[in-house]
């Protein structure tokens, strides 16, 4: 609307002279009374104009004809409302004056510049006007005023009226809206009904459908009922069968090769027994060109390490293999463990070995066999072949790694490779399963190669002579080098050891000189280099390195002396301790374990009680024996069992014993039967009179572990008896022990178990005394 906009344009021209009217009323303080209520008004009258601006410009934009009487009331006269108020506004502009520009003051000036506008010149702000004056310029303020409040007051006017014609129509509406909410009303009271009816039926039809919703509710927990007692059955019987197998196979073998397995090939460097690996041989009987792999070689060139890196090889492939069913059986013989890995014994454990990933009914009728009505026998080779070759049949491929066979005493020997060799030549014989055999020994002789089998003139023989390469040994020394803390301070790079180390620099050459020395040394022999590195390993300077480079000795025999010569130059009771340890691997009749070791260095000859406070460290036991001395198969408790480095280590010390430990059979009894004599805590079997467990008493009703018990029982008189026959000057101690041993009362039990064999401990009516019984059961045991 152009009214609007003309009334828009006009309101502001008006506010800016209002503006600057009250600033110019404000900055004047000497003027009379009404000046103040003058420029209370102007204010005011600005507050409605800025309310009337407000509506114009909403006028203007909306373009609503019914606020045209509200802007007739402001524009329409001669003159209007608005110019009345605007000429009033001027005259207070104008009106404060009168002064000269230079009697004002400069501070004055600068604001009435910034007031007006005027930068050319400033008026002095005195009050000009006369008190009727002043009277005249309120009245025209307030006409002016009163004019804007009314045609505010007329736009209230038309909004009220406005806001009653709305009412009107919302009121007229509510009331149509009743009228429809009645009709709803009743059409809701006619749903409530047919609802009720509707709820009625369904209620009905619920009660049958829930009815029969329970008979079938019912009827499924009684199925998942039923199905997990099935479930919990089968989970029993899977369980049940599980344990029926291990005690299958326990019962079949006591022989396990996984962990000492595991052991070997930790040893294994990466790099090494590649050439064997790679070789056509090799890969020829891998793939069942040739079925029996003959591998010889002198003592230390690694055929065991070897060994096991073959055999992991093939788990390895087992595992993966998608294609065909691999079988592994491995076995690594122990000239220790003669009287365990006997040809029954290893058959079994090979049967173990691959029974394990096909079926195990033929072991589990093999078991219910021999052990119907409680008869507990023992299966023949013959039985344990033919379940052996029904196993390997169901595999594709099967191998047999059979590692150092020379530790097997001949007899166990020819018949256990008879037995696997017939094996490996009737498969040969038939399409089906490929059976492989690989052996590793040393040289037999080709003679004994021949009896046994694996050494002809025909096709599904062949043989390999195993000697480490310079490449093998240098791979093998570069590792050693790494494990060995205090070498590996002297072999670092100068740079390394010198910031972080803060010790003298490697010297030039060192590493290389220690590589070339050893290796020439070794002669291919990972034992030789593995006990040189030993013996660089005790040196405490490079000096000392230097030296003892210059007089490694060549051969087994020689480093072996070495070995003993560091051994003797120890502290008088670190030599004593080694020696000990070292003639109780020597001497015992099978392997005994570090803790048994431990008890047996801890108990003093003679003595009534066990003290545990005598007890030594393993790892000080280890330390001080050079080398020669290891512990393998240990178990999660640290236990494991004690052997020499390598089995030429055992023909060393066996053929050395009478010089170097002329006193041990004496010793080793003595301990024996000393060790009986500490009071033991007996428990007997819950299944059998055996006696399953021997726990020392050492006071105050503690008890610990008699570890060293059953070898005592079982192999002390066998020590006895060799002591006997040795010439030791301390065989009177000895009387001594075993006298004292005699007089204990609970002995008779100990002696009858050992003579019985058969862990039944009991005391028959019919002997006399109780030291004739002891006497007469002691001549048979020695």
């Amino acid at each position: 609307m152009a009214e609007a906009a003309g009334l828009a344009a006009s309101i502001i021209a008006i506010l800016g002279l209002g503006a600057k009217a009250v600033q110019i009323l404000h900055t004047i303080k000497d003027g009379p009374e009404n000046c103040k209520k003058l420029k209370d008004e102007v204010a005011s009258v600005l507050g409605l104009l800025g309310k009337l601006n407000d509506m114009a410009q909403n006028l203007s934009v909306t373009g609503n004809e019914d606020w045209v009487t509200c802007i007739k009331l402001l524009v329409e006269g001669q003159p209007s409302a608005l110019d009345r108020l605007q000429s009033v506004l001027q005259q207070i502009n104008l009106g404060v004056g009168g002064a000269s520009p230079q009697a004002v003051p400069s501070r004055m000036r600068k604001f009435w510049r910034r007031v007006t506008g005027n930068s050319s010149a400033a008026q002095a702000l005195t009050w000009v006007f006369k008190e009727n004056e002043v009277h005249d310029l309120l009245s025209e303020v307030s006409r002016c005023k009163q004019w804007i409040q009314l045609a505010l007051a007329h736009d209230h006017i038309q909004l009220s009226r406005k806001i009653r014609t709305d009412v009107k129509r919302v009121i007229d509406g509510v009331q149509h809206l009743a009228t429809g909410v009645g009709e709803l009303k009743s059409e809701v009271q006619r749903c409530e009904v047919n609802l009720d009816r509707s709820i009625s039926a369904v209620a009905n039809l619920i009660v049958g459908s829930a009815r029969e919703e329970q008979k079938q509710q019912d009827m499924v927990i009684k199925e998942v009922v039923s199905i997990r007692e099935t479930v919990g059955n089968l989970h029993k019987d899977g369980k049940d069968m599980k344990e029926e197998y291990n005690k299958c196979l326990q019962w079949l073998s006591p022989l396990c090769f996984g962990q000492i397995h595991s052991e070997y090939y930790s040893v294994w460097e990466k790099g090494t027994c590649d050439w064997f690996i790679e070789s056509e041989r090799f890969k020829q009987w891998l793939e069942g060109g040739r079925r029996i792999l003959l591998c010889t070689g002198g003592p230390g060139v690694g055929k065991t390490i070897l060994s096991s890196r073959v055999i992991q090889q093939l788990i390895d492939t087992a595992r993966t293999s998608s294609d065909k069913k691999i079988g592994v059986a491995f076995i690594y013989c122990n000239y220790k463990d003669e009287a365990a890995q006997t040809a029954r014994n290893l058959t079994c454990s090979i049967l173990c070995s691959l029974i394990r990933s096909t079926s195990l009914e033929p072991i589990l009728a093999l078991y219910n066999i021999h052990n119907h009505e409680g008869h507990n026998t023992r299966p023949t080779i013959k039985e344990l072949v033919e379940v052996l070759s029904q196993t390997i049949s169901q595999y594709s491929q099967a191998y047999i790694i059979i590692d150092a066979l020379d530790e097997l005493n001949a007899a166990s020997r020819d018949d256990f490779i008879g037995k696997v060799r017939n094996l490996v030549l009737r498969f040969a014989q038939n399409e089906g399963t490929i059976l492989s055999l690989m052996v590793t020994s040393r040289n037999l002789g080709l003679e004994t190669f021949q009896e046994l089998g694996l050494q002809d003139n025909r096709e599904n023989c062949e043989r390999i002579e195993i000697q480490a390469s310079k490449a093998d040994i240098t791979s093998y020394i570069e590792g050693q080098l790494e494990d060995k803390k205090r070498l590996k301070l002297y072999v670092k790079k100068p740079e390394s050891v010198a910031t972080s180390l803060r010790v003298a620099p490697c010297p030039v050459g060192l590493r290389q000189q220690i590589l070339d020395a050893i290796t020439k040394k070794a002669d291919g022999m990972f034992l030789l280099a593995k006990l040189h590195i030993d013996t660089l390993a005790t040196k405490t300077s490079v000096k000392d390195i230097r030296d003892a480079l210059k007089i490694l000795p060549s051969g087994i025999d020689a480093t072996y002396d070495a070995a003993m010569q560091r051994i003797t130059a120890q502290s008088d009771e670190d030599r004593k301790l080694a020696v000990k340890i070292l003639s109780w691997i020597t001497c015992t009749k099978r392997p005994i374990t570090i803790t048994e070791l431990q008890h047996a260095l801890a108990t003093e000859i003679g003595s009534s009680k066990f003290d545990p406070e005598a007890l030594t460290e393993m790892t000080i036991l280890l330390s001080i024996c050079a080398g020669l001395v290891v512990v393998n198969q240990q178990n999660v408790r640290g236990n494991g069992r004690t052997q020499f480095v390598h089995y030429s280590a055992q023909e060393y010390f066996v053929k050395r014993s009478t010089e170097l430990f002329p006193d041990a059979e004496v010793h080793i009894a003595g301990t024996c039967f000393t060790y009986l004599r500490f009071p033991f805590k007996l428990t007997t079997s819950r299944w059998s009179h055996d006696i399953s467990e021997a726990q020392l008493i050492i006071g105050n009703n503690m008890l610990l572990s008699g570890v060293l018990f059953w070898y005592c029982v079982t192999h002390g008189a066998l020590h006895v008896k060799e002591a006997y026959l040795s010439s030791s000057e301390e065989l009177t101690a000895l009387d001594s022990v075993i006298d004292s041993f005699l007089k204990e009362q609970h002995v008779l039990p100990i002696l009858l178990y050992a003579y019985h064999g058969n862990g039944k401990a009991y005391i028959s009516p019919s002997m006399k005394t109780q030291k004739t019984q002891v006497q007469d059961c002691f001549s048979l045991l020695s």
